[in-house]
């Protein structure tokens, strides 16, 4: 079984640029009896992002996440459809 919740904040600072952050939580466990939020993992972090052809809705960003046993910078360029 497994579970979570995250939360996210985007502002859009330009037409072109916007940050976002996040937070957010999660457990697994074999059967439900085993399930416990309290023994969750946290999980957060922040990033950029910039349209780079708003036209086609491309963009790209750039994040750092951290959480229990990792933690690292991210690049992403994607298309929306």
């Amino acid at each position: 079984m497994r579970g979570a919740t995250e939360g996210e904040l985007r502002v859009r600072l330009t037409r072109r640029w916007g940050l976002v952050g996040w937070a957010g939580i999660g457990d697994e466990s074999v059967d439900i009896p085993g399930f416990r939020l309290k023994n969750g993992k946290p999980t957060f972090g922040v990033g950029v992002r910039s349209t780079i052809d708003p036209a086609r809705s491309v963009s790209v960003r750039a994040d750092y996440g951290y959480g229990q046993d990792a933690r690292g910078i991210y690049f992403n360029v994607k298309e929306d459809f």
